[in-house]
Formats: structure tokens, sequence, C-alpha cells
């Protein structure tokens, strides 16, 4: 008899970690629509129309794919805290010249925002740039950002 309980609390426990998991996994699907070429993870990405998704698991993941063209980019970030809440949901791109790089994530109202690691292809344009500028081998991105919508 004890083991039979033990069984059923085991099985109800499993479906409620089972519900909740599905639950969080319906995170809301963003658009934008980018009217540059740019880079996420590596990946070369096409102007245009794209899903931003962040799956449940693994944690701090980031889908985008393209509308028109479905070829999906992914990239890990970590969470980072601001001093005050987003103005609107956005995704911010450092820009280089005419190379941009998906650099953070935003959501309107939250503190955190979701940022994504320098590529190897933006650290070693950083290094070209500031070979060519060796008043000022400090080379700041400029800072550009696509709003974001449900």
């Amino acid at each position: 008899m004890k083991k039979q309980i033990m069984n059923y609390v085991a099985a109800i426990s499993f479906l409620f970690v089972l519900s909740s998991v599905s639950a969080f996994a319906q995170t809301p699907t963003l658009t934008a629509n980018i009217p540059f070429d740019f880079q996420v993870n590596g990946k070369a990405m096409a102007a245009g129309k794209y899903t931003v998704a962040e799956p449940a698991l693994p944690r701090g993941t980031v889908i985008i794919r393209g509308i028109e063209k479905p070829s999906p980019a992914m990239a890990f970030s970590r969470r980072v805290e601001d001093n005050k809440a987003a103005a609107t949901t956005q995704l911010v791109f450092h820009r280089y010249g005419n190379e941009y790089f998906l650099a953070k994530m935003q959501v309107k109202g939250q503190t955190a925002g979701l940022e994504f690691p320098t590529t190897k292809a933006e650290r070693k344009l950083i290094k070209e740039l500031s070979g060519r500028h060796l008043a000022n081998n400090k080379v700041e991105p400029e800072i550009v950002t696509v709003a974001l919508a449900q």
C-alpha cells in the first residue's frame, strides 16, 4: 500500500512538472523588420522580416528565423540587469561601418535584458579598425536599435 501511494505521488508530481514546463515553453514569438544585413552568432543574415523566439530550454537561447527565407540562427545569451526598465521591446545591434552584429534584446518594462557575446568576426573587425586608428585605439560601435512586435 505504501508503495502504491508513493507511485501515485510520483506520477502526480511528474504531471505537475510536465504541465508547468509546457506552459513556460509557450513564450511569445516576436517579429522584426531588419533593414540591413547582420550577423548572429557568426551566421550572416540578410535584411528582411524575422521572428525572434526564446524557447524555454535551453535557457538563454534565442532563435531568429527569417520569414521569407526560413534559415534560422541560434544565439546563446546571458541575462543582464539595467538600472531602468526598457522603454521599448527591441533588438540592439553594434554597427561598424556597414557591418551589424546582434548585441542585445530588451523587452519593454523589464530591467533585465539578454546580451549576446561578442563573436569572433566582431572581435576581428574591432582589432582591424583599431589598427587603422592609431591615435585612438578604442573602437566604439554605433548602437542601432530595431523594434520588435508581437
